[in-house]
């Protein structure tokens, strides 16, 4: 039996000469079907009209769910439904911190409390949360959202506008209105019909509806939208309609297509790992801008300990100012600009000037105990000058007799119409960062070893006996100021630049 069917089904599709007459076959029983069902009062197949019974029925299911579909249309209300909807299913610990993480009172938290503290907060409150959401508790999360995905899609259908195909007269407002159904014509609302049957599946009445329409109550202020019993009563006629068939065969009858199925409308939203990728990036992003802002705020300070109110832009083409110009058009700028410039400016007003006169006592007229000791110092300080002429070469380059300024300057006018052209100048940018990141990292190396050196001769100056140097009477003789508060001080300034540069070798956020 079930074999014959389906060659008969096969048959109609496939065209062949006996398809007109399988089609009729089958709509016969349609019309059988149709008078057949428990709900034929809907529908009258000799006019092709849908009666008043099935307007009353929709009048009823509307008068139910009319708050609610009112209180849907709100965005704001809408938007508190989806945080409840997570709320619901966390624990009071990762609540807490959710509510912690909201940007608002992050904002309230950062006027008492530095990023350097809050940063550490933000990090464990983020993990608090993401540990709150396991897989079972996702799923959970999702098969509830995607619950009221479902119920608001049918509270929005347009009863008042499938209504009026009825009663012209109903007015919005339904209170004190006896409506005057008539028949009317299936074709006329079959899109209406259509759309009705693919949005019931999913309000199965065997799912947890308690948790939606709870859900719903919180969003409204502690205000039921829909009392539970009036929703368990929709659904279950929901689902009794559904069983018997009855839009399906309206529809397949009026349209004269025995095999029309329809879309279903049945919501499978990944809401909850998506919400919870969504706020980790959200917190990352914040997290990453008070790193930065630590960051810039710790080179500063140690900038304005080292420099004071001195420029220290020193280099004519490697500078901030024309990293921004290249930014500006979509291009990579010049990583180190700042660094590098901070590093040629120590040099300058510092290591050739202060430090000149200051490491001719020390390595020239010092007798050191151990002459490797001062050997090694000397070296380090020969590679900083090394740097010195180093650093200025690699900024001529990008000067218009340089190997890179006409190819940048060239490869710009170009870049309007041709789009490799920014990849070429990104590529010539990378290979002059990653060589201006070198010199910081040697300078940073090379400073720390004088540093190291400067503490051992500012302690040794102090002490009786020496150690280290043994004829430091005779050096102070050489200096025109305190000679041990000029090796304690120039201990103290260049560890501050060897902590400055450290920042420029190290990412946002990672130690010195």
């Amino acid at each position: 039996m079930a074999e014959d069917i389906l060659d008969r089904v096969f048959s109609f599709i496939s065209g062949d000469n006996d398809s007109d007459l399988e089609k009729r076959n089958f709509l016969k029983q349609i019309l059988r079907d149709l008078n057949e069902n428990k709900y034929m009062r809907f529908y009258k197949p000799r006019t092709e009209e849908i009666e008043p019974a099935f307007a009353q029925e929709l009048y009823e299911i509307y008068k139910i769910i009319y708050p609610a579909s009112v209180f849907i249309r709100d965005i704001n209300k809408a938007a508190r439904i989806r945080q409840f909807t997570l709320e619901v299913f966390m624990d009071k610990p990762a609540l807490a911190a959710l509510r912690k993480l909201n940007p608002p009172v992050i904002d309230e938290r950062l006027k008492t409390t530095s990023p350097k503290e809050l940063i550490p907060q933000l990090t464990q409150e983020l993990s608090v949360v993401t540990a709150a959401f396991d897989e079972v508790r996702l799923h959970a999360v999702d098969v509830t959202n995607n619950q009221i995905l479902a119920f608001n899609q049918f509270v929005t259908y347009p009863f008042f506008k499938v209504l009026q195909k009825f009663d012209a007269n109903l007015p919005e407002q339904l209170e004190g209105y006896h409506p005057k159904f008539t028949a009317t014509k299936a074709k006329d609302i079959i899109k209406y019909l259509e759309t009705l049957h693919s949005i019931l599946p999913p309000l199965n009445p065997s799912e947890n509806w308690k948790t939606v329409l709870g859900i719903m109550r919180l969003s409204n202020g502690g205000i039921e939208v829909i009392p539970l019993e009036q929703w368990n009563a929709v659904i279950r006629r929901i689902e009794d309609i559904q069983d018997s068939n009855i839009l399906e065969r309206i529809i397949q009858y009026t349209i004269r297509d025995p095999l029309w199925q329809g879309k279903l409308k049945i919501p499978n939203e990944s809401f909850a790992q998506t919400w919870l990728g969504n706020k980790q990036a959200e917190i990352q992003y914040i997290i990453d801008g008070l790193t930065t802002r630590e960051w810039n705020a710790q080179i500063r300070s140690l900038a304005r300990s080292i420099f004071g109110s001195t420029d220290t832009v020193r280099l004519q083409f490697y500078t901030e100012q024309e990293s921004e110009n290249l930014t500006k058009k979509g291009l990579d700028g010049y990583s180190f600009a700042l660094g590098l410039n901070y590093l040629m400016a120590f040099i300058e007003d510092f290591m050739n000037r202060e430090f000149q006169d200051l490491s001719d006592i020390l390595l020239i007229r010092g007798q050191w105990t151990v002459a490797a000791s001062s050997r090694e110092m000397s070296e380090a300080i020969h590679g900083i000058k090394e740097l010195a002429g180093m650093i200025p070469a690699l900024d001529a380059t990008l000067g218009e007799k340089g190997k890179n300024g006409p190819r940048i300057k060239a490869a710009l006018v170009r870049a309007e119409h041709d789009r490799s052209q920014a990849r070429y100048i990104n590529a010539i940018v990378s290979g002059i960062n990653t060589e201006a990141r070198e010199y910081l990292i040697l300078a940073a190396e090379r400073f720390r070893v004088i540093e190291n050196y400067m503490k051992l001769v500012a302690e040794d100056f102090s002490k009786n006996p020496h150690e280290l140097i043994f004829n430091w009477k005779e050096l102070a003789s050489f200096s025109k100021n305190p000679l041990g508060q000029r090796l304690h001080d120039a201990h103290q300034k260049i560890g501050s630049v060897v902590r400055l540069l450290n920042c420029f070798n190290r990412n946002p956020g990672e130690e010195a």
